[in-house]
């Protein structure tokens, strides 16, 4: 673009890259964003800078003194056409918001489910497969009762292919990655005093190999105002040369696809990758689940969202979950159909809804890279799962 941005103390500073030009040409336009919501728009800034010259401008405001995202959006134009946008982090301290309750909390357990009651609702986990059976609260169900895979959480380190993903590609199939199953080990309950804690030990079974290929273990803290903390941990076990470069490590969920529209709150508003962003700039998006979606020519995971501080999934009525970063942001996709369907498609025509809300929350994404026409990916996009993986959020339901 022809001009850079820069931000120190205060003072913004434009920077012509034009080797000849003057930008008496472009006008600039700066927004103060706090946690996503415009805090104050400013005047327009004619950029008279002669070519390789720099300026530097005083921008009138006070910065918020408690925690929070400050961002400064800087767009330009030339004439009524936005030629380019740019994204300075003043400071990144967004704290997502997650109250608990002390009221009381119970499990109820036999030997086929463990059912956790709390205020207006419950959360029911399967005692043979470790999954959540049931997610309700006010009378509202936010698991799918006929997923297209499987209801969730679901741990998932594979991705449809990416056309850059050819060098890779033999490996993970060669290892069954792209096929393999999650068995429960083991599953234990234990209810304290204002929480219940569910622990679940899966082993990720591939026919290609006698060992399993990891072990992921999922903790659940469920408070009684329907707030569960969800931890995730992956540990390898064979194929780890392979698993020094895998796809992905998250959870799958599964919602009825009444939950359609989505809110979240990270970088947009198309999809981006851990090493494709550029495009992008924090801020809240809505959009619906069948929106996001990517259809290219040859279908394949898309419209991954990176940094993102929370996700929000509801239903007309504005019922619904809510997702939110814990330690680190996290990346997400939703589709109108499973994984499985997309891994398998050929064509775009064999992609259809199958009347389900699919919802990957991915603590680590690899990158993109380049591999189908030049380089793979670079090393600090690798997600490098040789030793152990683990990520947390929180979920909740919303109104």
């Amino acid at each position: 673009r022809p001009v850079r941005a820069s931000y120190n103390d205060g003072k913004i500073t434009f920077l012509n890259t034009n080797r000849f030009r003057n930008t008496s040409y472009i006008t600039a336009v700066w927004e103060l964003v706090k946690n996503g919501n415009i805090l104050l728009a400013a005047d327009e800034i004619i950029l008279d800078i002669d070519a390789e010259c720099e300026k530097a401008f005083e921008l009138d405001y006070k910065l918020p003194k408690e925690k929070c995202d400050c961002h400064l959006n800087i767009y330009y134009y030339d004439g009524e056409n936005e030629i380019a946008c740019e994204q300075i982090a003043i400071k990144e301290e967004y704290k997502s918001e997650k109250i608990k309750s002390d009221s009381k909390i119970t499990v109820a357990s036999d030997d086929s489910k463990t059912a956790v009651s709390f205020d207006n609702g419950s959360v029911t986990f399967s005692a043979e497969n470790g999954m959540i059976e049931s997610y309700i609260v006010n009378g509202k169900e936010f698991v799918n009762d006929s997923p297209a895979f499987a209801k969730g959480f679901v741990p998932n380190i594979f991705r449809a292919p990416l056309d850059n993903d050819a060098r890779q590609l033999e490996k993970w199939l060669d290892a069954g990655y792209d096929n393999y199953e999650c068995k429960c080990v083991d599953f234990e309950v234990e209810l304290k005093k204002d929480k219940a804690e569910v622990e679940i030990t899966y082993k990720l079974k591939s026919k290609k190999s006698l060992l399993p290929l990891a072990k992921a273990e999922l903790e659940y803290t469920v408070y009684s105002n329907g707030l569960v903390n969800v931890e995730a941990k992956l540990t390898p076990v064979a194929k780890k040369r392979v698993a020094m470069n895998i796809p992905r490590f998250g959870l799958t969920l599964e919602m009825p696809e009444e939950f359609s529209n989505v809110e979240y709150y990270g970088m947009g508003p198309d999809e981006n990758l851990s090493d494709v962003y550029a495009q992008s700039i924090v801020g809240i998006y809505n959009t619906t689940v069948k929106d996001m979606h990517e259809p290219y020519i040859k279908p394949q995971d898309s419209g991954n969202r990176t940094l993102v501080r929370y996700l929000t999934l509801t239903d007309d009525n504005g019922n619904g979950l809510k997702f939110a970063f814990d330690d680190d942001y996290f990346n997400f996709n939703v589709r109108e159909f499973s994984q499985k369907l997309l891994q398998n498609a050929k064509h775009q025509e064999d992609l259809h809804t199958e009347h389900t809300v699919a919802v990957n929350i991915d603590g680590f994404t690899r990158g993109s890279g380049t591999a189908s026409c030049g380089p793979d990916v670079l090393p600090r996009f690798v997600v490098d799962g040789s030793d152990e993986l683990e990520f947390s959020f929180y979920m909740m339901p919303v109104k």
